[in-house]
């Protein structure tokens, strides 16, 4: 009666007083095949579980604790940065620097939409400010050595598209183009719709071209990625949708942008 019953029952008591003070390490020593020996090992279990959690919570608030952290840093670097561009905007200003003013705005423009705004689609009037703002940056850069002009159906110009899609291809555009050729680069930006479903935007310029037989010259055309640009709309979109190339050397390149027609109210519906 002592060995089977009295034994194992004071063992499960002083175990649990030691759970009750915080101490999960210890476990219960019975290896019997009765009752008690069940007991012991499901106790046993549901200590290790329990243990288990609370290394599991301990984990998850540090995690926690990390992404706040890094969510309030987010916070903190962004608007320290608007500031100080704004200053130096400023400054510019006072000291009647307007090509550098100009530049600064542009670029603290360019930042917040990028960096403050989430949304993954925007409209494609919101992605063409973005651009402006992209090759006002680059005309102070490259000195305005090229020209920028539009072909735009107005109608469509609240169509979604994916964000940051087009600074890809328009800096290849530049880099392509003003490092290649003398005189100014004509950049051309057209958007329309091919028919009810589909919208249609290209980027074309007069710069050197390429071959596109070769492949790697075409995934490396821009610091980002033009390929990384095709992925994006299929793997969003589908298949039937994506980035299309042409190029004919001496003469320039076009990109072209094939996605589905939809507004927000379609998106969200």
């Amino acid at each position: 009666m002592y060995k089977s019953i009295l034994k194992p029952i004071k063992q499960i008591i002083v175990f649990c007083n030691q759970i009750f003070y915080g101490n999960l390490s210890n476990r219960i020593e019975d290896h019997s095949n009765d009752e008690m020996g069940v007991l012991a090992n499901r106790i046993n279990s549901m200590v290790s579980r329990i243990e288990q959690l609370i290394e599991d919570q301990q984990k998850d608030q540090k995690r926690q604790r990390s992404l706040e952290l890094q969510m309030l840093q987010s916070q903190i670097n962004p608007h320290f940065l608007f500031n100080t561009l704004n200053s130096l905007r400023w400054l510019a200003m006072i000291n009647q620097v307007p090509v550098l003013s100009d530049g600064i705005s542009s670029l603290a423009e360019l930042l917040r939409s990028t960096i403050i705004d989430q949304d993954e689609e925007i409209t494609i009037k919101q992605e063409l400010n973005n651009l402006d703002n992209y090759f006002a940056i680059q005309k102070i850069r490259y000195a305005d050595r090229f020209d920028v002009e539009y072909d735009l159906d107005e109608s469509v110009l609240d169509s979604l598209i994916p964000k940051l899609i087009l600074q890809p291809i328009a800096e290849n555009a530049i880099i392509h183009g003003v490092t290649d050729i003398g005189g100014k680069v004509l950049i051309r930006i057209k958007v329309y719709a091919k028919n009810e479903y589909t919208l249609v935007i290209e980027i074309i310029d007069n710069g050197k071209g390429f071959d596109t037989k070769k492949s790697e010259k075409a995934d490396t055309l821009s610091g980002i990625g033009i390929s990384n640009v095709a992925d994006r709309i299929k793997l969003q979109y589908g298949e039937s949708y994506g980035l299309f190339i042409t190029s004919l050397v001496g003469q320039g390149t076009c990109c072209r942008l094939m996605i589905p027609k939809q507004t927000y109210e379609e998106d969200k519906g």
